[in-house]
Formats: C-alpha cells, sequence, structure tokens
C-alpha cells in the first residue's frame, strides 16, 4: 500500500529528497563498487515525480535538438521512435538528427525532414585510432556510439540534446528542459563498471552516487557537457582519457550517460530534477506482425495500448521471443 502511495504520488518533495540523499551521502567515497542495494534503488528509483515540471513552472520553451544513433538492425524501429519523439517531447525541437553507419537505408526509412549524419569521420581521427588500436574489435561501434553522442553535444549551440536509443520508443509527455534545471532519470539496474570509469576520469566531479542513470534517453546541456571535457583540456584529450579508463587487466565498460548524469549531479544538483523511469524491456518478436505491415503511426499507437502504463519501451535486439519485463521503475 505505502509503495502504491509513493509510486502514484507525483510528489515533487520526495524527488528533491532523493536528489538530497544521493548527493550528499555520495557513498561512491566508500569505495569503487559501493553502491545501494537493489531494494534500496527500487525505492529511489520509485520515489521521483513522473512530470517534475509542473504546469505553472513551465517558464520558456527551452530549444532542444533530438540526436538518434541508429545502426542497420535497428532501422525498423527508427521512424516508430521518431513518432515518440514527436508526439511526447514538450520542448520546442530545433531539428531530429540520425547519425549512422548506413546513411542510405536510413534515408529511405525517414522523411525529408530529419538530418542524416554520416558516422564514419565524425569524430576526430585521433579518437577514432584509439578506439581501433585498444578497443576490442566486437564493441568499437557500441563504444564510438557513446563518443559520438558527447561530441554532438559538445558541439551544439542549442540548450539541450536530447538523446534517444533508435531502439527505445518514448510513450508519455515531458519537458526535459526547463530554464537552468533538465531532467535526470535514476535507474534500478547497477553497473559498477560505469561508476569506476567515470570517477578514474573525472574525479571527485565523477564520484559515484550509488545509482544508475542508463535510461536509453538523456538530455544533455551543451554547455556542461563542454566544461566535462574542458575541463580534461578539450574534447579529444578528454575523450582520450575516458577512454583510457576502459583499459585495465579486464576491459571495464563506460557509460556516456551515467557519467554525465553523475558529473552534472556532482557539480551543479541544483539544475536537476529527479524524473521516474518507467521503461519496459520486450522482446522484437511481440511487434513482429505489425513491424513491418504498420505505418509508423499506427505501429506507434499498437505499442501504446500494449503498454498503456509506461513512460517508454525499449526492443533490444538481444531480448529472446515472447519476453516483456513489466517492471514497475
Amino acid at each position: 500500500m505505502l509503495r502504491k502511495l509513493i509510486v502514484g504520488s507525483n510528489s515533487k518533495f520526495l524527488g528533491t529528497a532523493v536528489k538530497i540523499i544521493l548527493v550528499r551521502l555520495k557513498i561512491g567515497r566508500l569505495g569503487e563498487k559501493s553502491h545501494y542495494p537493489y531494494r534500496v534503488r527500487v525505492i529511489l528509483a520509485e520515489s521521483v515525480p513522473q512530470v517534475p515540471f509542473v504546469s505553472d513552472e513551465l517558464i520558456q520553451s527551452d530549444l532542444i535538438s533530438i540526436m538518434i544513433p541508429c545502426v542497420e538492425k535497428d532501422l525498423p524501429f527508427l521512424p516508430t521512435c521518431i513518432e515518440g519523439v514527436n508526439r511526447n517531447v514538450q520542448n520546442s525541437i530545433d531539428k531530429i538528427s540520425v547519425i549512422t553507419n548506413c546513411p542510405e537505408l536510413v534515408r529511405s526509412v525517414v522523411g525529408p525532414k530529419i538530418e542524416i549524419i554520416t558516422e564514419v569521420d565524425f569524430l576526430p581521427k585521433s579518437i577514432r585510432t584509439f578506439i581501433s588500436d585498444n578497443i576490442p574489435k566486437s564493441i568499437q561501434g557500441w563504444v564510438t556510439k557513446q563518443i559520438i553522442v558527447m561530441y554532438f553535444a559538445y558541439e551544439s549551440v542549442l540548450d539541450g540534446v536530447l538523446t534517444i536509443d533508435a531502439d527505445t520508443i518514448l510513450l508519455s509527455p515531458r519537458k526535459f528542459l526547463n530554464g537552468e534545471k533538465q531532467v535526470i532519470i535514476p535507474v534500478v539496474e547497477y553497473a559498477y563498471h560505469d561508476a569506476i570509469t567515470s570517477h578514474k576520469t573525472w574525479k571527485t566531479s565523477g564520484i559515484s552516487l550509488g545509482i544508475s542513470f542508463k535510461a536509453h534517453h538523456m538530455l544533455m546541456k551543451p554547455k556542461v557537457v563542454r566544461e566535462m571535457f574542458d575541463s580534461l583540456g578539450g574534447f579529444e584529450r578528454g575523450s582520450l582519457d575516458w577512454l583510457s579508463s576502459t583499459l585495465n587487466a579486464e576491459w571495464l565498460p563506460f557509460s556516456e550517460f551515467h557519467s554525465y548524469a553523475t558529473w552534472i549531479l556532482n557539480r551543479y544538483p541544483d539544475q536537476v530534477e529527479l524524473a521516474r523511469w518507467g521503461n519496459v524491456r520486450a522482446s522484437r518478436s511481440i511487434m513482429e506482425t505489425n513491424l513491418y505491415a504498420e505505418k509508423p503511426i499506427q505501429l506507434y499507437d499498437f505499442i501504446e495500448n500494449y503498454f498503456p502504463t509506461y513512460n517508454s519501451v525499449s526492443f533490444h535486439h538481444y531480448l529472446p521471443d515472447d519476453f516483456v519485463e513489466l517492471k514497475k521503475s
């Protein structure tokens, strides 16, 4: 009963309290792998509000851009991902950009208003060379994607850049940036290696808060991203430091979303409002009969009706057939 009251409260007070707990305690100071137990992470993630910016606080319509990284395996969901953005992002959108290693295929499934950026040569050569020489070949594309997300935001002149994975569909309206304040989404899963690599790279500004922030989409403020990397000597030098933090006896994964969220919460907690994730992971086989037969808007309506109580759904390619993870966080 208490849990239901907390989840349904949409309390900004509770969201502020959770933020204070995370920032004040910074339990990563207790050791590299220190974090909140699973049950505590569930309580923390479910206590934050669904809608952190209430209507009378929407002081301006901050201009943002949308960046969607997309590889070929996610192409079937790309038009519906874009439809979810158009229906649910309440900020003014300057443009939607898709960065991809298959530009011609992307062009065949999206409209003319979508900017298509070819991934090859997008990053500075020194970063591409480092990845090629040092990162396990099987994950070089995944690592490159995360550096690209940061570089796109670093180079932006807008108020914010909302990055969303192409296999993730937004289902609920939300404003992500309101003046100086932005939404950050804590999640239940915890990846200690993301905390280690963030801390090694940004030191006290990257110290773990004991919870993760890999929500498959995130708003980044370009001026904050520039400050992050300029504190390390610029984007190229900072990216090489960040990449180097993964090189250990056993390669450690890292996360652009987690690093950004940890950094801004450590440095500028007053600029952050925590919001509920409410994401569900689902197998692509569930959508199989509708994926190729329906138009994007019709497919979106089908997904929205299939998952009526969630904020987003992620159709990861690695999930087994008929898998649906109906979680409450």
